[in-house]
């Protein structure tokens, strides 16, 4: 049985998930909310890069939907090697930045700029915030305005961790 309301994962992805602190299953729910947007539509996922050897972590949980990894670095289960800085996809419906931006440091407006250019349907932005005094510069001083630079819905979600941070989960959707 699956659940189809707006911001819920289906049940079988939930199943299929090991259980993990803070933050786990929030994060897989926005991605099952992603890839809900568009049955066989193309899901990008930038900066998927070399978290874990069995390859992307978020590919594990799209279903319906093609997947395709990008990063600037050829590693296990990247589909494409691109600098996300530059690229504009023509034909994303999707794109996932899990601590994208975060790790980007001095160019991390660019990609979400980028970002905001390639989705046509839904956009998820994951980041971890230590919940400090972040420079106007930080992508975590930003993003709660980015309804301001986004011509659509955006819901935001803050899950307190168990080491005093935050994850915080945008779902942004035209």
């Amino acid at each position: 049985m699956s659940e189809t309301s707006e911001g819920a994962a289906t049940k079988d992805i939930i199943e299929d998930a090991e259980p993990k602190p803070g933050g786990y299953y929030e994060v897989v729910a926005a991605i099952g909310w992603l890839q809900s947007c568009r049955k066989s539509g193309i899901f990008e996922d930038w900066g998927c890069g070399f978290a874990d050897p069995k390859g992307p972590w978020a590919k594990r949980f799209v279903k319906d939907m093609q997947y395709r990894g990008i990063d600037t670095n050829a590693a296990n289960g990247v589909d494409l090697v691109a600098d996300v800085r530059h690229r504009i996809s023509p034909d994303a419906d999707a794109v996932l930045l899990n601590e994208t931006l975060t790790r980007s440091e001095n160019w991390w407006q660019l990609v979400l700029d980028n970002a905001l250019r390639s989705y046509k349907m839904r956009m998820v932005i994951i980041e971890r915030d230590s919940g400090k005094q972040h420079d106007a510069r930080s992508p975590m001083y930003v993003l709660p305005l980015i309804h301001v630079h986004a011509p659509s819905k955006v819901v935001r979600t803050s899950v307190p961790l168990d080491n005093g941070s935050f994850l915080t989960i945008y779902q942004i959707e035209r």
